[in-house]
């Protein structure tokens, strides 16, 4: 088995870590440039899985990844770990009472879509048949969530696993933009769900009237044609 890894990299003068398991790639921590690596280099890959990886976080150990890609998942992440849980907050405009919407301890290994693309094991064939993240995103972090909402969706398992990484409480919060919010929405529940959540926004306070009519702008014509593409 072979696992291919996307090394984020903040400086590009951080040398990556050695990886004898596959091919190794350093980018930047954004969307675009993942999503280039992914569509310029997948389709030659011989690897079973794809390892994301921020430099922040200590690599985990190259038996667990082999152990998981033996199991019977598509996906492993520490999302909940770095702060995924609760977002993006604007879904509980759109689907309230899924039971995937409440997010279990991070520190037990669990069923969760909130995963980040700063630690995360993907099979090989899931990024063949789902894509990988969009690069419309002001975030990394929202990439990583609409990435984590589409595949579920469409049928993959995903798991939060703790034991990616050791020694690593959980962090606090992430913040999405009410922009990116709406991107998500728009994304995966599409255009009627994009306004409602707008709107229900407001409503709520979560976010300021300029915020959503720009946020609704910038979001109602983003993707349909990417995501027809990937899927």
């Amino acid at each position: 088995m072979r696992i291919d890894l996307v090394w984020l990299s903040e400086s590009e003068t951080n040398d990556p870590p050695l990886w004898h398991e596959g091919n190794i790639f350093t980018t930047r921590s954004d969307a675009k440039t993942i999503t280039s690596i992914i569509e310029l280099n997948l389709p030659s890959s011989d690897a079973d899985g794809w390892l994301f990886w921020h430099e922040k976080n200590k690599l985990p150990s190259v038996n667990i990844l082999y152990e998981m890609l033996n199991s019977s998942d598509d996906i492993w992440h520490i999302g909940l770990l770095l702060g995924t849980g609760g977002q993006p907050d604007f879904i509980d405009f759109v689907s309230p009472t899924w039971m995937l919407n409440r997010d279990p301890d991070p520190n037990i290994e669990a069923t969760s879509w909130r995963l980040s693309l700063r630690a995360c094991l993907v099979r090989s064939e899931v990024l063949r048949q789902l894509g990988g993240p969009l690069d419309g995103f002001d975030s990394l972090d929202a990439a990583g969530l609409e990435m984590g909402l589409r595949y579920i969706k469409h049928g993959a398992f995903i798991r939060h696993c703790p034991q990616l990484v050791r020694n690593i409480e959980p962090g606090n919060e992430i913040t999405i933009s009410t922009a990116d919010q709406l991107r998500i929405i728009s994304a995966v529940y599409g255009k009627k769900w994009l306004y409602w959540a707008g709107l229900r926004a407001t409503l709520k306070n979560r976010a300021s009237l300029p915020e959503v009519i720009k946020g609704i702008t910038r979001s109602k014509d983003f993707l349909p044609n990417r995501l027809e593409q990937n899927f």
